[in-house]
């Protein structure tokens, strides 16, 4: 579908000034070729007919060896009920009412996969997102680099609404509470006319991210409500493009929603990726500090009782506990299970999950759903195995003893750390995060001691509520 048509539905009074103004300017260019041509000999115009007969055949030639090609793979290929979206990002649209079928051998429990509509009414929106694979994609003008060097400058993405998050994973805000969207806008004002339009088509001032933010706003929440658990009243929000490029590893084992009443969704943007992985963890639900002993059986009794009297700390462990569990992945990406443009994946809150590795460029759009009356999801919150003892740390080391204190250290850097591979970003105490990389840089045979000095350090023990305001520069040697 090309510009026009897109204009043609969206914005039908701009569609029919810029029509005018095409026109205008198509029959000022044909006035110059009369005049060209009037100032021509007999010869020049024999040569310059002659010129276009050629390009006229030629043109008539390309045309039918595509038909004849086309003619071809029907005969050679088997008739399917379906028609899958090519690999190469150019959207067909199946004719059948139905939808795409479901990969072989797929496995999940909580996430429900809701492939590509057959057939859809917002084919405006596809086209957008095909467009906007071709953005993030162009060698001329890499927005790799403007986003690295944007999310360098907004560690939150509260000003310009890009930043790195868990797994070298660029987050750019499509719309979001609390987050700006000037990147995004910024994307779409000055590099989509690249890709959809020619250069006279439009004037340098004219912006239209607000309509293209709202169509894929609005083709996103119409595919989450395929989802039979979401309830008519439910409500959307944070919608977010997660991107990857190039070879990226599996993100750290993660919780963003700890309610299992709210739900948050990917809407895979481009052909052929991997979905994301679920786990299973062995103890589901934490509410109560003693039962860390499950998990931590060598775990002082002091601890586990302070823990246990600690408000934030039970609240924390209702919510993201089982992340402290063995988690065994009860999905596979890989092989079969790559999706097409469109694929809606839908998990419900406070189960384990990750983005998945991939190799070249992935674009997923997240955002969340919930009830009209309960407070929407804050995108800052995500928590893995490091981020959840660190806040452990914190909330409780006020009344712990040097060898508490020297246990939570070590199953920190032990089971968080060393095993997740980028905990230590979302860390959000300066401290904890200076600890975190003084530890992790040290020598194996040397963490243990380290660990312990640590936890006689005095400069910070009477007063956490400071640790955010004092930058700390812990010696490696």
């Amino acid at each position: 579908m090309s510009y026009w048509a897109i204009k043609r539905l969206t914005d039908p009074k701009l569609y029919n000034e810029m029509l005018a103004k095409k026109r205008a300017s198509t029959a000022k260019h044909n006035m110059k070729e009369k005049e060209k041509l009037n100032a021509m000999g007999p010869d020049e115009k024999k040569a310059h007919y002659a010129k276009k007969a050629a390009r006229k055949r030629q043109l008539r030639a390309a045309k039918k060896e595509k038909e004849d090609a086309g003619k071809l793979m029907q005969k050679v290929q088997p008739p399917s009920d379906s028609v899958a979206p090519s690999q190469t990002g150019k959207i067909n649209v199946p004719l059948e009412e139905d939808t795409l079928p479901l990969p072989d051998n797929l496995l999940y429990d909580k996430m429900k996969v809701f492939m590509p509509p057959a057939k859809t009414d917002n084919v405006v929106a596809l086209v957008i997102i095909e467009n906007l694979n071709k953005i993030f994609l162009m060698e001329k003008k890499p927005i790799c680099t403007c986003l690295t060097a944007l999310a360098n400058q907004d560690f939150n993405g509260d000003n310009f609404g890009v930043r790195r998050i868990n797994g070298n994973r660029f987050e750019l805000f499509v719309e979001a509470q609390g987050k700006g969207t000037a990147a995004f806008d910024w994307i779409i004002n000055n590099y989509m006319k690249d890709v959809m339009l020619s250069p006279d088509d439009m004037d340098d001032s004219f912006s239209y991210s607000a309509s293209i933010r709202s169509k894929l706003v609005e083709f996103a929440n119409e595919r989450a409500r395929k989802d039979e658990r979401i309830g008519v009243g439910y409500e959307f929000h944070n919608h977010a493009l997660i991107l990857s490029y190039g070879n990226v590893s599996e993100q750290d084992i993660h919780i963003d929603l700890h309610d299992k009443d709210h739900y948050q969704f990917g809407l895979i943007c481009c052909n052929d990726v991997p979905g994301t992985c679920e786990y299973r963890p062995v103890n589901p639900v934490l509410v109560k500090g003693d039962s860390l002993k499950k998990i931590w059986n060598d775990m002082p009794d002091g601890l586990a009782n302070k823990i246990n009297s600690d408000f934030q700390s039970k609240e924390l462990l209702n919510g993201y506990g089982c992340l402290l569990s063995d988690c065994p992945k009860i999905n596979t990406t890989t092989g079969s299970n790559k999706f097409p443009i469109g694929t809606l994946l839908s998990l419900p809150g406070g189960v384990p999950h990750a983005g998945p590795a991939s190799n070249g460029f992935r674009s997923v759009l997240f955002f969340t759903g919930t009830q009209p009356d309960e407070c929407p999801y804050n995108p800052d919150v995500q928590h893995c195995k490091t981020t959840l003892v660190s806040e452990l740390l914190r909330n409780t080391w006020t009344g712990l003893n040097q060898e508490e204190r020297e246990y939570l250290l070590n199953k920190w850097n032990v089971e968080g750390i060393q095993k997740d591979k980028t905990g230590l970003h979302s860390v959000n105490h300066k401290h904890l995060r200076a600890m975190g990389e003084a530890i992790k840089k040290k020598r194996k045979n040397a963490q243990s001691s380290f660990i312990a000095s640590l936890s006689k350090e005095k400069c910070w023990n009477d007063n956490p509520e400071l640790w955010d305001d004092i930058e700390f520069n812990y010696k490696i040697k």
